[in-house]
Order: C-alpha cells, then sequence, then structure tokens
C-alpha cells in the first residue's frame, strides 16, 4: 500500500506543479483524486476536508522536521497511511 500511496502522491504533485495557476493549494488540488486516495487507503469513508486535513499536516511535519532523510512523497505516504487509517478507525469506532 505504502508504494502506491507514494506514486500517488508523486502524480498529484507533479500536476499540481504542471497547473501552477490554479487557485489551490496542494491539499485541495489533490483532493480531486479523492476517489483513488479512498481506494488505495481501503478507506471509503475518507472524506475531502480528512484529506486535506492530513496532507497539511503531513506537508507542515516534513517542512518542521527539515528531514533530508526521506524524501517528500515517500515521507508523506507514511504520514498519510498512518492518519488515514486513525481516521477510518474514529469513524468505524475500531481501535
Amino acid at each position: 500500500m505504502n508504494r502506491h500511496i507514494q506514486y500517488l502522491i508523486e502524480e498529484t504533485t507533479d500536476a499540481f506543479a504542471r497547473y501552477d495557476n490554479v487557485n489551490a493549494d496542494y491539499a485541495s488540488f489533490a483532493c480531486m483524486a479523492i476517489a483513488d486516495f479512498k481506494s488505495a487507503l481501503n478507506a471509503p469513508h475518507l472524506t475531502e476536508m480528512q484529506l486535506r486535513r492530513i496532507l497539511r499536516r503531513g506537508a507542515q511535519e516534513h517542512r518542521a522536521r527539515a528531514s533530508s532523510a526521506s524524501s517528500w512523497s515517500s515521507f508523506m505516504a507514511r504520514y498519510v497511511i498512518t492518519n488515514a487509517n486513525q481516521n477510518t478507525d474514529a469513524h468505524t469506532g475500531e481501535a
């Protein structure tokens, strides 16, 4: 799953870079692929608002760590997987 999410993040990042004139940040832009994220994460209840929040917080954390040890896309893939699973567990009431 990690590699699939990383690929999805790379694809949406590349598309965002090409369409730099859109009036949105990366998180909002990436939400156009919400169906792909839901499928890749096996999280059918994931909302656009949750995904935007996860992506924005992940980007902030990556900047705060100034981590050159991991690429942005691999860091974000791990962050999205971890946090999307927490959101899914909260939605279903599972621990």
